[in-house]
């Protein structure tokens, strides 16, 4: 009984941002969309099962991951989480996607639908249906959540459909239980574990290594360049080593910071290299050149 059901409004939704032939692979620097989403290891001993999408137009991928939880989560009793994580192109996409979802789930007609839709697919024999009104989360850039409970002659199915948006990605969540209500809590709680998952997969990834440039000759200047980043590095820092003549036993030299360096008699005998970190709003990573010939 998993969030299958959902499929079709997404992929509506995800037809409007455009269409286009299927993109070819990713390029390099393009983040692991599989990290994205919840993951069995979030829920000790639950077991999951994923599959990756092609990108298309503004969609560069996506991945569904769908966990059999062993212990019910939270109050809301939950034991099924289908975990559904979208790439998108740029940040506008990614928040005009977000936005689309998160009309037609906050439409009364659009809950609706989606009740019909659970309620067929799962062959529920409903007596009573029960809608939670769209709320928001309050976690990163967009979230919200809304839900239902379905009441049966001898049970409660009680189901939780959160949106979040990070940057450019765009994550749906479904979760259902036996619970007697939808917690927001448990909602939060979910979000927060995935917006961790998403945020830790947007630091800058290396995709070409730092460069210098110059003669490595006392009084010459040496000037590097920050490499191949993917995911927008906003800024770069530099810090220059003096390493032995093999190039290892590197060590920083101090105040040595900036995208050029001037090399001197000490650094005679010895080779340099130098290391750039790049950031943005998720983190920093670091990565080294290689090292230049021994210093004459």
């Amino acid at each position: 009984m998993g969030g299958r059901w959902l499929v079709a409004t997404v992929a509506a939704c995800a037809a409007l941002l455009g269409t286009a032939a299927a993109t070819a692979a990713p390029p390099a620097g393009t983040p692991d969309v599989s990290t994205m989403t919840l993951q069995a290891g979030d829920f000790p001993g639950s077991s999951a099962s994923g599959r990756a999408s092609a990108g298309s137009g503004p969609l560069v991928g996506g991945y569904e991951r769908e966990i059999t939880l062993r212990r019910a989560y939270g109050a809301s009793r939950y034991r099924l989480i289908d975990s559904v994580a979208f790439l998108t192109t740029s940040v506008t996409v990614g928040a005009h996607f977000y936005a689309l979802l998160g009309h037609e789930y906050s439409s009364r007609a659009g809950r609706v639908k989606l009740v019909k839709s659970f309620v067929k697919d799962t062959m529920l024999n409903a007596k009573s249906v029960s809608l939670v009104k769209p709320r928001a989360l309050g976690v990163s850039d967009s979230s919200m959540e809304i839900g239902f409970l379905v009441k049966t002659t001898s049970s409660t199915v009680n189901v939780s459909v959160s949106l979040l948006r990070i940057d450019r990605v765009v994550l749906v969540d479904v979760a259902i239980g036996d619970g007697s209500a939808v917690a927001r809590g448990d909602g939060m709680a979910l979000t927060k574990l995935a917006a961790a998952h998403i945020a830790a997969a947007l630091v800058p990834i290396d995709v070409s290594l730092p460069a210098i440039a110059g003669a490595a000759v006392p009084g010459q200047a040496l000037t590097a360049s920050p490499g191949g980043w993917g995911d927008t590095p906003t800024a770069y820092a530099y810090q220059w080593q003096r390493c032995d003549a093999s190039g290892g036993g590197c060590v920083a030299l101090a105040g040595a910071v900036g995208p050029t360096y001037p090399v001197t008699a000490a650094d005679a005998g010895s080779t340099l290299r130098v290391q750039v970190t790049a950031t943005n709003r998720f983190g920093s990573v670091a990565a080294e050149s290689a090292a230049t010939e021994a210093v004459a």
